[in-house]
């Protein structure tokens, strides 16, 4: 026995030296490529996207990868500068930022010749999806590859609607009814809210979801012409002011101090805010202790009370990779991405640190191997079904997103009413539309 094992640890350290020589002579035929690869994220994503990064580099040694991550609060900021500058990483992980400065004149690499000639494999992707968010509808040029598919994700604190006697419809909240139950919680406990939201979750998400389930298709399309009336605008800010009004959202001199996190409001934390709504991509940074663990729970998101012709939420990809034209090496750039997407290794490294893997064989593998976070998949099973068109994405995006925030600013300190603060934001976005027409 003793013998069989010894024999069997030679056997093993032979297979490593063998692969060891291997990996080397593999590298000493290439030369060394250094490349640097960007992204925002928590403790968990990071630490995910590390392993993954170590697979690569141990499979292709010849190249070097830095790795440059932090958290989202003034990730844009840093990526805008960076862009100006011609420093964004050799492969860069966005939010539709890269579409924007797209849409602005700043170059990026097709990735089309690299799928063509093999090195990147778009396979076992959802071609809809590669064509809705990834594609340039004017060029063709695929520019974005998904990191994973999410949805727009409502967790609900049951137990801060137990102790106020607060009850979720059967059929889960609505625009109308949760004004009334926000007021009753507020009542019931002067300290609790029933909606955790900042600035971006009004305009980013809440907005276009509203105005999409009242009109049905997209807000604004890609070449910047708006898909709603000012009275649809009007209708969302009333609904804003009432939750303001009724203390269903915390006044905005608190709420304010965590618009770049909101999940760092220690009412959240503390229980005292009955709803945080979010990516399902964010999710884990959502549930951070043992109190939030037992009891929060993922429920439908926001709809109209009525028949559901235009119950639809936005279900688009959680983020992307691309390559900018300021790539040294764009070829071994492709393959990092496609290693990230497509190798099930790597996938089972990642996990969900990106929500729901947009790639199905990745998807499949983990689910085989329970790796899916039941949190994450509860929020895409339940946004999938309400999955909408594409929400646009203008060449003034950023621009039109600043505006509506200081309106929902003169709403929520009572310095204008939903129908004066509607004609004025309207006639500034259509302004700002017209000039790229």
């Amino acid at each position: 026995m003793k013998k069989a094992i010894i024999l069997l640890l030679v056997l093993l350290l032979s297979f490593a030296a063998v692969f060891a020589t291997g990996a080397k002579e593999e590298a000493e035929k290439h030369e060394e490529v250094e490349l640097r690869i960007g992204w925002w994220g928590d403790d968990a994503r990071h630490e995910a996207t590390l392993a993954a990064i170590e697979l690569f580099e141990a499979k292709y040694p010849w190249i070097h990868v830095e790795a440059e991550y932090q958290g989202w609060d003034g990730w844009q900021t840093k990526f805008f500068a960076q862009v100006a500058s011609g420093t964004v990483p050799d492969v860069t992980q966005d939010a539709g930022q890269v579409t924007y400065v797209v849409k602005q004149g700043a170059q990026w690499t097709d990735l089309r010749p690299y799928v063509a000639d093999g090195t990147i494999d778009i396979s076992n992707f959802s071609k809809s999806l590669l064509d809705a968010y990834c594609t340039d509808s004017a060029s063709g040029m695929l520019y974005l590859l998904p990191t994973g598919i999410q949805a727009w994700t409502t967790l609900q604190n049951n137990d801060l609607l137990k102790k106020t006697g607060i009850e979720m419809p059967a059929n889960g909240w609505t625009w109308e009814e949760i004004i009334p139950a926000a007021k009753k919680l507020h009542e019931v406990d002067p300290e609790a809210y029933m909606m955790n939201v900042s600035l971006e979750t009004l305009v980013t998400w809440m907005l276009p979801m509203y105005i999409q389930q009242k009109v049905g298709g997209c807000v604004i399309t890609d070449d910047s012409y708006l898909q709603f009336a000012v009275e649809d605008l009007q209708d969302y800010f009333q609904w804003v002011k009432d939750m303001f009004d009724c203390k269903g959202f915390q006044p905005r001199n608190e709420a304010q101090l965590y618009d770049g996190s909101p999940l760092e409001n220690p009412k959240w934390a503390g229980g005292k805010l009955a709803i945080s709504q979010f990516s399902s991509a964010s999710y884990s940074w959502y549930v951070f202790n043992d109190y939030l663990k037992e009891n929060t729970e993922v429920v439908q998101t926001l709809k109209f009370k009525g028949p559901a012709d235009n119950d639809t939420i936005v279900v688009p990809p959680a983020s992307f990779w691309s390559i900018p034209a300021s790539c040294q090496h764009p070829k071994e750039a492709a393959m990092l991405i496609n290693f990230l997407l497509n190798d099930i290794e790597a996938g089972k490294a990642l996990k969900t640190v990106r929500s729901i893997p947009a790639n199905s064989a990745v998807l499949a593998a983990l689910n085989e191997a329970n790796l899916v976070d039941p949190g994450i998949a509860r929020a895409v099973e339940l946004g999938s079904p309400r999955a909408c068109v594409k929400r646009g994405s203008s060449a003034v995006g950023n621009e039109i997103s600043q505006v509506y925030q200081n309106y929902i600013e003169e709403l929520a300190y009572g310095r204008m009413d939903a129908k004066q603060a509607a004609a004025a934001c309207y006639a500034e976005v259509q302004a700002l539309c017209d000039t790229v027409h």
